[in-house]
């Protein structure tokens, strides 16, 4: 009974729509069973846990029945038909809470029965309410709805007008597609950051049409910045074009950030958080293509966002890439500082381990290493992501105060993780962290004859860019090795 559906559903709901819940079930135009509403009385009895012994299909029919011999089915009719009423009080409550769609059925249902007039009454109303509607993936939809029901509702007498209405279905259609096919692209580069599977998209027409259509020519010729049609249409507009046609890069991404920061601090957090993740999205990708004029750029972009939103400071993925680009830009009083004013916004199951962790990175960036190994023990991996973090900062450590045999103990088991996780987020970068750093320890350890100039071009030769910090120690190696080797090649071929 505890995992059943409807003792999940009410679970999810809030004491504010529990009672909302009990006033639909005791309404007759919904329910006309009265055992039903005594069910779901018994039932609030022991929200939100649900934990009580009596929470089992016998002990609850005793309680409702208690002069009758237990029959379990009564129980199933019970909980099926209370979870019909509350599946059904969801979507009535959805729907009242869309106003425009509620506008666009009423008037549906308006123009079915002939009512002339309240239609226009209704009609004047809903216009209004979407000349001031908030913008979100269905507000074109919305908006050629409007359209075909007055399409529908167009008489002799102003038959003139219905060219216009159509029209504006053609335009609102071709808006939907577009606002909603760019969403997709973004929602599709957003998971391949996470797991790369471009085999998923093949064959399909969403792949076909991305590949086929030049984007860039329709929006010159429809002239889509002149006509300015609609800022968040814009804003998709050009994130797709950014990331699709590089040779204007710098030209899309400023119009890109124009609108993303247009009447900004005038929309709900929501719509904040969404627009900002199209920037930094964006300069993630540079970041990784080796692009390390973006890291500026996402960490002021991030400095702005949380100016806006302090909230978004308590993500922990959030909090710690400001608190990366910030590290390798050099920003170390900043970063000390925003860790210490503002790693209270962090979930408290794990605040304490963050804090540690990025007050390490910190004293590691600044080469203090006995100090990041300090922070780093106080570590209790509360936070699943911080078992990767934390083992590739340990192998940094290693490798900075020469502790070449743990080095090389924790590469082997990362290595076998690595490869038997085929799944693994960023599973590629991963392996190349740890396929180069090994390399580096054994010269750096003398384990290695191998060429670090050669290494390096091959590292700069990758796909996918190496880890700065991989770069950075193989320059070392090849100031340090490079000259020496080069003296003993001479020398050797003197003799």
């Amino acid at each position: 009974m505890k995992n059943s559906s409807i003792i999940r559903l009410l679970q999810s709901l809030t004491k504010k729509e529990l009672k909302e819940l009990r006033k639909f079930v005791i309404s007759p135009f919904h329910n006309n069973k009265k055992n039903v509403l005594r069910f779901l009385d018994l039932l609030s009895n022991y929200y939100p846990d649900f934990d009580g012994n009596e929470v089992n299909s016998q002990s609850l029919y005793q309680i409702l029945y208690p002069a009758r011999g237990y029959k379990p089915d009564v129980i199933i009719r019970l909980s099926s038909r209370l979870y019909t009423l509350a599946k059904e009080f969801l979507v009535i409550k959805n729907l009242k809470a869309d106003v425009g769609e509620s506008k666009l059925n009423l008037l549906q249902c308006l123009h079915n029965r002939k009512s002339d007039k309240l239609f226009q009454k209704e009609l004047e109303s809903a216009k209004k309410h979407f000349r001031s509607e908030k913008f979100d993936m269905n507000y074109f939809e919305r908006r050629w709805k409007l359209e075909q029901i007055q399409i529908l509702y167009t008489d002799e007498k102003d038959f003139e007008d219905i060219h216009r209405h159509i029209k504006r279905t053609g335009d609102f259609a071709v808006y939907d597609f577009l606002v909603k096919f760019f969403a997709a692209h973004h929602n599709k580069r957003a998971a391949l950051t996470k797991l790369a599977l471009n085999s998923a998209y093949d064959n399909s027409a969403f792949q076909f049409f991305s590949e086929n259509f030049d984007f860039e020519d329709f929006a010159n010729k429809l002239s889509i910045e002149e006509k300015h049609i609609n800022d968040n249409l814009l804003l998709h507009y050009y994130n797709y074009l950014l990331h699709c046609y590089p040779r204007k890069k710098k030209y899309y991404y400023s119009k890109l950030k124009e609108y993303v920061l247009k009447d900004i601090d005038k929309l709900p957090e929501e719509d904040i958080r969404e627009r900002f993740s199209y920037l930094i999205s964006y300069c993630v990708v540079k970041i990784r293509e080796g692009d390390e004029d973006f890291r500026r750029e996402n960490f002021e972009i991030y400095k702005l966002f949380f100016a806006l939103v302090p909230s978004e400071m308590g993500v922990p993925t959030s909090f710690r890439n400001l608190v990366t680009d910030g590290l390798r830009l050099g920003e170390f009083d900043y970063i000390e500082k925003f860790i210490l004013d503002n790693g209270w916004w962090l979930p408290e199951f794990c605040r304490e381990d963050l804090i540690n962790f990025h007050l390490a990175e910190l004293s590691f960036t600044k080469k203090d290493f006995s100090k990041a190994l300090n922070n780093l023990t106080q570590v209790k991996l509360s936070y699943y992501l911080l078992k990767d973090y934390t083992r590739q900062l340990y192998s940094k450590l290693y490798y900075e105060t020469n502790q070449f045999d743990s080095l090389f103990s924790l590469i082997d088991t990362d290595k076998h993780y690595i490869r038997n996780n085929k799944n693994l987020p960023s599973r590629a970068r991963r392996a190349l962290f740890f396929k180069y750093l090994e390399k580096l320890a054994r010269i750096k350890s003398g384990g290695s004859t191998q060429n670090i100039t050669d290494l390096i071009r091959i590292m700069e030769n990758e796909q996918i860019a190496p880890h700065p910090w991989l770069m950075e120690k193989a320059e070392e190696l090849k100031r340090q090795y490079a000259p020496a080797r080069v003296e003993t090649t001479l020398q050797e071929s003197s003799s």
